[in-house]
């Protein structure tokens, strides 16, 4: 066998050494974003939970204030059931897997809603309250792993004195067929996993919004209150304010609370949430 051969056949096994190596490091590259993404959705909102949400929208000096009782069973049913304002009391937001509906008592009708439409007009779409494990409907790719975050941080909310947090920085893009943003750039505090902002982009990677987390109180091992801040580029500009309060994990919840029966005769103390 001459030398020429020999070198052919050393650059043959070489480059399938190359390609299986890339392979790997890529694949575990991969599973370490899945990781990081899969922890950071549930230390946001536990996988089954009650909470409340108290929605803010501000603008000039007008501010809009609505209170939620909620529930969550998994990624795949919510039922947001309004307490606050009166007027709108047991209006339901329900959402069982890919379809989302808005129950009005007063008409006593359902109508279905796009994940893409606006929550109650704010900043902020059903794709953000109702759809929480991100890891369902995005692609992870792990762009830093050691980012500095000084940004709005959840230790103070003092945007020109903050602390840097060391975080990873995360690219998401949505799965063939996924209900989402079709990119997004997420930060999350590598001590705890929490989400401190997402950057949500377009086709054409234009920003279409940017979520902060803050001011996170922790009861025990999981987190029992947070605010989030929407601000959003293509809709009215509003800024809006979501504070998820009273989180509350539970090992079991019925199917029938994600139900049209259980929405009517559902009544809750519009007074059970202590304003805060």
């Amino acid at each position: 066998m001459n030398k020429k051969c020999i070198f052919n056949i050393f650059k043959f096994y070489f480059s399938i050494f190359l390609f299986f190596s890339f392979f790997i490091f890529s694949s575990a590259e991969n599973n370490q974003g899945i990781d990081i993404l899969s922890r950071a959705d549930f230390t946001l909102v536990p996988k089954i939970a009650s909470y409340f949400l108290k929605l803010v929208e501000k603008s000039d000096d007008i501010e809009n204030t609505t209170i939620f009782k909620c529930f969550k069973k998994t990624d795949l049913k919510y039922l947001f059931f309004t307490l606050k304002p009166s007027f709108i009391y047991g209006q339901a937001h329900l959402r069982i897997e890919n379809s989302i509906w808005t129950y009005y008592p007063l008409a006593d009708q359902m109508l279905q809603q796009s994940y893409k439409s606006a929550f109650l007009g704010t900043g902020l779409s059903y794709c953000d309250v109702m759809y929480n494990e991100l890891i369902r409907y995005y692609d992870v790719k792990i762009l830093d792993d050691n980012y500095i975050y000084m940004e709005k941080n959840y230790k103070n909310f003092l945007k020109n004195n903050n602390e840097p947090v060391l975080s990873y920085k995360l690219l998401l893009t949505a799965k063939k067929g996924a209900q989402g943003y079709p990119k997004a750039i997420i930060f999350i505090d590598k001590k705890n996993f929490v989400t401190l902002k997402r950057e949500y982009y377009s086709l054409s990677d234009q920003k279409i919004k940017e979520i902060y987390f803050y001011n996170f109180l922790f009861n025990k091992n999981h987190i029992e209150s947070f605010y989030m801040e929407v601000i959003d580029y293509i809709g009215k500009g509003y800024l809006t304010y979501a504070y998820f309060d009273n989180i509350k994990i539970l090992d079991s919840l019925s199917d029938k609370y994600f139900s049209l029966n259980f929405i009517k005769t559902y009544t809750p103390d519009p007074d059970e949430y202590q304003d805060k």
